[in-house]
């Protein structure tokens, strides 16, 4: 007889049992069994200490016979959440009466069917509760770290403005252009889109703590969404009003009562925002009295206003005097007098600006989340709320509301604009004239300046660059450093970026999967994203930044993260020599085929892979430390080669050379793209920031940098070298004389176009991944070559000249490591990967380009 586990781990329930009835019911036994003399004639107590002790003797002698049951009882009792002694009694009265008060041992058929069954359900409970135990107090702990983050002090890098600046500015010229053409514009708001974690609801903070502005904050997150600032508290007061006052009449009645509920809720705000003026409150206070989960008090009072408003409108918008908001305004005194604050006399009064003057921007409203308004109501148009939004802002702002602007925010870049296409496309399309198509929208912000803001800044003497984890993890947006600033440690900051990259968050379906895979492998090497859905996932769901966006608001240009955090992240959710990196390449296979994605040169993306791999090889830590040189090279190319290099550098007279390859240190878990050659100053914060990458396209002679690190033990002073690589692609190299002196041609004038010092020692590396004689060579200089030089040539793509790819039957990854080659030279050799190569001049014309800019 199996019951389903309690999900009430505490089983309270065995408790209550004060009678031979109540244990029948209890047990799901007949109704009309007798109780045994045993039970009777005593008190309450009596009874349940005799079941209790009966209880527990039938399970502990059974798990002494039944040892699988006596290990799942044990891990009940070490996740400690479960109440054992109530579990057990729990348990035994799972059996039948005739079992339970027999004389024999429970049968083998009771225990396996039973009773093992129904204590693996309760562990497989307690589990999840375990780890939602665990993720809800990680959420507060990182809730309250947040908080103190967001109360920091706004950074800048030096000699720049800060983000805040430059959006106050912005916004201060986009209220001037839409004061002096108010025809032009389709409603006074822009949108900010960029990535989770990139400041954008902190700079407008900044704009009510550094420049005086009160920010009218509302944000729609969903009511389970874990980000920072939370969900107004009064964000469903609204919602529901929205949504009742378009639940009755046509839909022209409909648009009708929600704008005229909009602009009540948009002008009540407004007026709250001057009263919290009249009363003192500054525009810092009045910021945190909506967003501080501490200001309670003060947010009921919001609501409190709100639903006067909403509810009790003894009043209508008209574009004169506000005469007929005194009564809201006279209520709302009243809450804040009640709470007590007191009214300040020497502030601007708590009126409408008169029409014959153009006052600077005063008041933001800010929709955080915006994009949950992109549904319609119960059976109204699609993007209702959002649409009657906007209506609602522009006529409030040409009926007297003349000091306001509203901001946007959101990663997804729909909130940009949702309909210019189809009446783009359409001239002779009907559009309401509600919808003013002939509109122009503000232009949207979606650059930060905040990348890299609490990494420590280039020093003039680069020096040895530190590589401790908690300065790497600073590299890439503020959230990061701003989090271990204030004392996060970096598993609790790396366990966030977990969550955020986990791909199982978002469901099962297998677009979604894709999506997933594809940005986390962007998160290790870039890629161009050519399909708009796809990169308005990468940038909503996948912390991709906004590089551009076309006119038409139809093409998105994404950016290549460049977090080491993210790195490591995909790293850990399987982007590594790991059976998930053959779906990730499966689904990057099929996204080159359909033109979803593309490369500059499949030879090149084929190549970083390699390297990649072979990097992880060298260690299985997850906060791994430099490598050697030399492991590096002997996890890519095998040991015996290491040797042989040594050999030929040292009988060359090569020594700086032989000392980097010894000695020297490579730190990478990423490539990324440049779009500008790069100076021995880049080539110190890529190693510091544990990056290797692709030079420029125009950049014939080498295709990939590896920075190498010569530390001061090896060296006096300790300075910077190289490991330069070329990639080949044609299928007629070999191993000859004449591919080694190209390579080294190659190698040299490439060296030369990056004008380092010619001290730099470098090692040069052709990979050549097609041929017809398989093998590797080393080669030093001779006669008038360049001293500090060394090159390798490898002929080939298989596990003989790539050891990450040999199959040891010991290797439990053996069969993923014939997977992985087997899909890297189908991208190679494919016949449609000769289309992709001809596609991607195609792509470069529509600047589709996904780099990097540092």
């Amino acid at each position: 007889m199996a019951t389903q586990a309690a999900t009430d781990l505490s089983f309270i329930g065995v408790t209550n049992i004060t009678s031979f009835a109540d244990l029948c019911r209890y047990a799901h036994w007949p109704e009309d069994i007798k109780a045994p003399p045993l039970f009777t004639g005593i008190d309450q107590d009596e009874l349940k200490m005799m079941i209790q002790k009966m209880n527990s003797c039938i399970i502990d002698i059974t798990a002494v016979h039944f040892p699988e049951l006596g290990r799942e009882l044990k891990r009940i009792e070490e996740l400690e959440i479960v109440n054992t002694d109530n579990f057990k009694s729990h348990l035994s009265l799972q059996i039948s009466f005739e079992e339970w008060f027999g004389p024999e041992m429970l049968s083998g058929d009771t225990v396996n069917e039973i009773l093992i069954p129904e204590a693996k359900q309760v562990i497989r409970e307690a589990e999840k509760q375990t780890n939602e135990n665990r993720h809800m107090s990680f959420i507060h702990a990182f809730h309250q770290e947040v908080r103190k983050a967001f109360k920091a002090s706004e950074k800048a890098h030096g000699g720049y403005q800060s983000s805040s600046a430059r959006l106050c500015e912005t916004l201060d010229k986009y209220h001037d252009w839409f004061r002096f053409e108010e025809d032009k514009y389709l409603s006074p708001y822009t949108s900010i889109v960029g990535p989770s974690g990139t400041g954008k609801t902190y700079s407008v903070s900044q704009l009510a703590v550094q420049h005086g502005k009160y920010v009218i904050y509302l944000n729609f997150a969903p009511e389970r969404a874990n980000g920072f600032p939370r969900r107004s508290s009064y964000a469903s007061l609204i919602l529901d009003a929205l949504n009742r006052a378009g639940s009755t009449g046509s839909p022209l009645d409909q648009r009708a009562a929600i704008e005229w509920k909009w602009s009540l809720i948009v002008e009540a705000l407004l007026h709250l925002a001057r009263l919290a003026r009249t009363f003192g409150i500054g525009p810092a206070d009045f910021f945190d009295y909506q967003t501080d989960q501490d200001c309670g008090k003060q947010q009921n009072l919001i609501a409190s206003s709100l639903q006067f408003a909403i509810y009790k409108p003894p009043f209508l918008h008209k574009p004169g005097p506000n005469d007929d908001w005194k009564p809201f305004d006279t209520y709302c005194q009243q809450l804040f007098s009640s709470a007590g604050h007191k009214v300040k006399r020497d502030t601007r009064s708590n009126t409408f600006i008169s029409d014959n003057s153009t006052p600077p921007l005063q008041f933001v409203l800010c929709i955080d989340e915006a994009r949950n308004l992109l549904t319609g109501t119960a059976d109204g148009e699609p993007n209702l709320l959002f649409r009657t939004l906007r209506t609602a802002l522009w006529n409030s702002a040409t009926g007297g509301e003349k000091t306001f602007f509203a901001v946007f925010l959101d990663t997804a870049p729909k909130i940009f604009n949702f309909f210019p296409t189809i009446i783009a496309r359409d001239p002779s399309q009907k559009v309401p004239t509600y919808q003013r198509s002939n509109k122009c929208l503000f232009p949207h912000i979606y650059q930060s300046f905040t990348k890299n803001i609490f990494a420590s800044p280039t020093p003039a003497l680069l020096d040895e660059p530190n590589t401790d984890w908690r300065q790497v993890f600073t590299f890439g947006r503020p959230l990061w450093g701003a989090l271990l600033q204030q004392g996060s440690t970096e598993d609790n900051v790396f366990q966030l970026c977990q969550e955020k990259c986990d791909p199982d968050r978002i469901g099962f379906q297998a677009d979604y999967k894709t999506v997933a895979r594809l940005a986390l492998l962007s998160y290790r090497i870039p890629f161009t994203v050519c399909r708009f859905s796809l990169a308005e996932g990468f940038v909503s769901g996948w912390m991709h930044g906004l590089a551009n966006v076309s006119e038409d608001r139809e093409d998105l240009k994404v950016m290549q993260p460049t977090d080491p955090i993210l790195a490591m992240a995909a790293q850990d959710h399987g982007v590594t020599m790991a059976p998930n990196l053959v779906k990730v390449l499966e689904a990057f296979e099929n996204a080159l085929y359909w033109n979803h994605v593309n490369v500059r040169d499949v030879g090149e993306f084929i190549a970083g892979m390699i390297l990649l791999l072979a990097f992880d090889a060298t260690s299985c830590e997850r906060y791994f430390k430099p490598v050697l040189v030399q492991s590096f090279l002997g996890s890519l190319l095998g040991h015996s080669i290491v040797k042989k290099a040594e050999k030929v550098f040292k009988d060359c007279g090569q020594s700086k050379v032989k000392t980097m390859l010894l000695e020297g240190n490579v730190f990478f878990n990423r490539i990324q793209r440049r779009v500008t050659v790069p100076k021995m100053a880049d080539i110190y914060n890529m190693y510091r920031s544990c990056t290797a990458c692709y030079l420029p396209t125009s950049f014939n002679g080498v295709d990939i940098l590896i920075p190498v690190w010569i530390p001061r033990k090896a060296r006096r002073n300790g300075r910077f070298g190289c490991i330069l690589i070329q990639v080949k692609n044609q299928a007629h190299h070999s191993v000859t004389p004449d591919t080694l002196n190209s390579a080294y041609r190659h190698t040299e004038d490439g060296f030369q176009k990056l004008e380092f010092d010619n001290e730099v020692p470098i090692i040069g590396l052709m990979m050549c991944l097609r041929g017809t004689n398989y093998g590797t060579e080393v080669r030093a200089p001779s006669g008038n070559s360049r001293k500090n030089l060394g090159v390798i040539l490898c002929v080939g793509l298989d596990s003989k000249q790539y050891p990450i790819f040999h199959e040891s039957q010991e290797n439990k990854l053996a069969q993923v490591k014939q997977q992985v080659l087997r899909l890297l030279e189908s991208l190679l050799c494919d016949v449609h990967s000769q289309k992709l190569e001809k596609t991607a001049q195609a792509y470069e014309s529509l600047k589709f380009e996904n780099e990097f800019f540092p």
